[in-house]
C-alpha cells in the first residue's frame, strides 16, 4: 500500500478563522434582566421621551447580543486567531493514509450504487464523503482533526459493511479490503484519542465524536463510546442543539436537529445500559423531533424517528425505577410506576411496524427491526423487575431470585426470539451474527438473562434452563469475535454453569439419583425439578456449597471472568457483581430459606 505519509499535513482543532458558538445560555442574571426589560417596554407610555426609548433600545440589544454581537449583527464574534495559537497534532502527520487508488474506487462506486451506511446514517452522502476525502488527499487548506476522524471511520463503515459482490465488482482482495479497514480504524482511533479538551462545538466536531462513538460501539468498547457521547452531548448543549427552531421556522438547520437526536437516543440508551445519569435532561430541551418525511423519510427515516421516542422512554425508566433516588422509594411506589411504564412501552410497539420490502436494504432494515423488538422485550423485563412477586397463598417469603411473573413472561419471550434470530443468523457470515450481538444482546441491558436465571433456580425450572443454554451455545462461536462479546460469553456460561449445578444438585438431593443423570440425556427435559419444600433438603446444603464453591461468588472471580464488564443497572457499582449474587449463592441462609435480604421478599 502506498504511504502518503510526505503529504499528509498537519490537522488542527478548528481553523485559523473560528466562529464563536451562536449559543451560549443565559446566566440567571440575564435572563432575569431581559423579562425587566421587556416588562419596562410594555408599562411605558406611548408618548415616553427618546431618551428613554433610545436608553431601554441600547440596553434590550446589549442584553440580547450578550455583548458579543459582531460587526455584521449575526450576534457572533469572529476571531482571528494567531496562526501560532492554533493546536496541531503533528502525532497525526505520521499516520500513513488509505490507499489512495482503492479510496477513489470506492467512492465513485458509491455515487452510483446503495451503500448501507447512508441509509443507517441519514447526515452523511457519497458526495459529501468525497469532498471530505479531497481535503485529507489533497489539502489546499487546513483541514480539522474532525475531518480526519469523519472520514476514517465512514471509510472504516464502508469496508466494514461491504457485501462480497461489491468486493468483487471493486476487483478488491479480501486481505485488500481488511488492510484498508484496519488502517482507517487505527487512524481514527489514534486521532479521537488525540482530541484536546477544548475544541469548538461545532457540527463538524460534534459529527466527529458521533461517528467515533459508533465505531467504538461496534467494537465493543462501551467506556470509549461512552467517554466520545458524553463530550458530544456537552458540545451539543454549548452550541445550543437543544434549543433549535422548528422546521417551519428553520428548514436549514434539519441537519443539526438530526445531529442533536441521534446523540440523544445514543446517549439516552448507553445510560440505562450502563446505569448512568444521561447528559441531556428532557426537562431542557425545545428542539422538535425531526419531520417525516420533510427532515427524514422512507422507512429507515421511521426507525430513526422511533429510537428517539425510544430514547426518551429509557431516560424515564432509569430516573423513575433506577436512579439513587428512585431505588430508595417504596416497593408499591416503584410498581406503579413501572405499571405505567410498561404501559407506555407497549404503546410504542406501534412506532416500529415499519414495511421494508421493496426498499434498498430491506433485509438489514427487517433485522433491525427484529433487534428493536428484542430490545423492547428485554426493557419490558427491566421495566417489570421493580414491581414485586404476588404474595403467597400460604403467606411464606417467595425464594430470593423469584421475579414477578410478568418479568418473567418478558424475560422468556426477550430469550426466546434472541435464539430464533440466532438460528436464522447461524448459517451467514460470521459478521452479520457479530453485528446482532454487538447492536442488541449488548445493546439492551442484561436483565432478561438474568431473570431466566433466577427463575430457573427458584421454580426448579429446566425449560428456562434450556434456554440459558441455548443462549450460551449460540455465543460460543461469535466469542473470538471482540472482547465484549467474549465478556457476554463468559457471563453467560457462568450463569448457566450455576443454576445447572444447583438444579442438578437439588434433583440428586430428591431423586437419589447421580447428577450426570440429570443431563445426560440428549432430549431436554420439559418438566420442572420437584420442589420438596421449596428447597433442597436441610442435609444437602454442605455439598451444594462445595460445589458452588468452585464458581466464581467473589468480586476479584467476577472481575478476573467479566474484566470490568457492566452487568448492574441498579445504581450501584456497575461490577459489584459478588454482592448481588453473594446473598443468593453463599453458604447462604438466603438462598435455601432463611431469613431474604431481597428487597421484594
Amino acid at each position: 500500500m502506498k504511504s502518503y505519509t510526505e503529504t499528509l499535513s498537519t490537522p488542527r482543532d478548528h481553523p485559523a478563522i473560528e466562529r464563536e458558538p451562536d449559543f451560549a445560555g443565559d446566566s440567571s442574571f440575564v435572563a432575569h434582566s431581559k423579562d425587566a426589560t421587556q416588562a419596562f417596554e410594555r408599562s411605558l407610555n406611548l408618548n415616553v421621551g427618546g431618551d428613554v426609548a433610545a436608553a431601554v433600545a441600547t440596553l434590550r440589544t446589549f442584553l440580547n447580543n450578550d455583548g458579543t454581537s459582531g460587526a455584521d449583527g449575526s450576534g457572533a464574534t469572529f476571531v482571528q486567531k494567531p496562526l501560532q495559537e492554533a493546536v496541531l497534532y503533528p502525532e497525526l502527520a505520521k499516520l500513513e493514509l488509505p490507499s489512495m487508488q482503492v479510496v477513489l474506487r470506492l467512492l465513485r462506486h458509491a455515487k452510483t450504487h446503495p451503500y448501507r451506511i447512508f441509509y443507517e446514517y441519514p447526515l452523511l452522502e457519497a458526495d459529501r464523503l468525497s469532498e471530505l476525502c479531497q481535503r485529507i488527499y489533497f489539502p489546499t487548506d487546513d483541514y480539522t482533526i474532525a475531518t480526519f476522524i469523519t472520514v476514517h471511520v465512514s471509510l472504516y463503515f464502508l469496508c466494514d459493511q461491504m457485501p462480497e459482490d461489491t468486493v468483487n465488482a471493486l476487483n478488491l482482495s479480501t486481505d485488500e479490503l481488511q488492510q484498508m479497514a484496519n488502517t482507517c480504524a487505527n487512524n481514527a482511533e489514534t486521532a479521537m484519542r488525540s482530541m484536546r479538551l477544548f475544541m469548538e462545538a461545532s457540527y463538524e466536531t460534534i459529527e466527529a465524536l458521533l461517528l467515533a462513538a459508533m465505531m467504538a460501539l461496534g467494537q465493543s468498547r462501551l467506556s470509549l463510546a461512552w467517554t466520545l457521547v458524553t463530550t458530544a452531548s456537552r458540545m451539543l448543549q454549548d452550541a445550543g442543539y437543544h434549543r433549535l427552531p422548528s422546521y417551519s421556522v428553520a428548514p436549514e438547520a434539519t441537519k443539526k436537529r438530526i445531529l442533536f437526536w441521534l446523540i440523544y437516543s445514543l446517549d439516552r440508551s448507553m445510560a440505562l445500559n450502563l446505569g448512568r445519569s444521561t447528559n441531556i435532561q428532557d426537562c431542557d430541551i425545545t428542539v422538535e423531533p425531526p419531520r417525516v418525511p420533510e427532515e427524514l423519510n422512507g422507512p429507515f427515516g421511521l426507525l430513526y424517528v422511533g429510537w428517539i421516542h425510544l430514547g426518551e422512554l429509557q431516560g424515564q425508566i432509569y430516573e423513575q425505577l433506577y436512579c439513587a433516588r428512585a431505588q430508595k422509594q417504596p416497593p408499591e411506589v416503584k410498581g406503579n410506576r413501572a405499571r405505567a411504564l410498561a404501559r407506555r412501552l407497549s404503546e410504542m410497539e406501534a412506532l416500529f411496524k415499519i414495511e421494508f420490502q421493496g426498499h434498498p436494504f430491506a433485509e438489514s432494515g427487517s433485522e433491525n427491526l427484529h433487534s428493536t423488538r428484542i430490545v423492547l422485550a428485554a426493557l419490558l423485563t427491566l421495566i417489570y423487575r421493580m414491581i414485586p412477586p404476588d404474595p403467597l397463598p400460604s403467606g411464606r417469603q417467595h425464594h430470593p431470585l423469584k421475579f414477578h411473573d410478568l418479568a418473567i413472561e418478558s424475560a422468556r419471550e426477550a430469550v426466546i426470539m434472541h435464539n430464533d434470530a440466532w438460528n436464522m443468523l447461524r448459517h451467514r457470515q460470521r459478521q452479520e451474527w457479530h453485528l446482532f450481538v454487538l447492536w442488541t444482546v449488548q445493546w439492551s441491558p442484561f436483565v432478561p438473562y438474568i431473570v431466566l436465571f433466577g427463575n430457573a433456580i427458584a421454580d426448579r425450572n429446566v425449560e428456562d434452563l434450556q434456554l440459558l443454554k441455548e443462549v450460551v451455545d449460540g455465543l460460543e462461536s461469535v466469542a473470538d469475535m471482540s472482547p465484549g462479546v467474549g465478556k457476554l460469553h463468559r457471563a453467560c456460561q457462568t450463569f448457566y454453569q450455576i443454576a445447572s449445578i444447583y438444579l442438578a444438585q437439588a434433583r440428586a438431593d430428591n431423586n437419589g439419583t447421580q447428577v450426570r443423570d440429570f443431563f445426560d440425556s440428549s432430549t431436554p427435559s420439559r418438566q420442572t425439578v420437584p420442589h420438596h419444600a421449596q428447597a433442597p433438603a436441610q442435609t444437602s446444603i454442605s455439598s451444594l456449597d462445595a460445589t458452588l464453591s468452585e464458581l466464581p461468588l467473589f468480586q476479584q472471580d467476577w472481575d478476573d471472568i467479566l474484566e470490568g464488564w457492566h452487568l448492574r443497572t441498579d445504581g450501584g457499582d456497575s461490577g459489584d457483581i459478588s454482592t448481588f449474587f453473594g446473598q443468593y449463592l453463599g453458604s447462604g441462609a438466603a438462598t435455601l430459606g432463611g431469613p431474604s435480604t431481597d428487597p421484594y421478599s
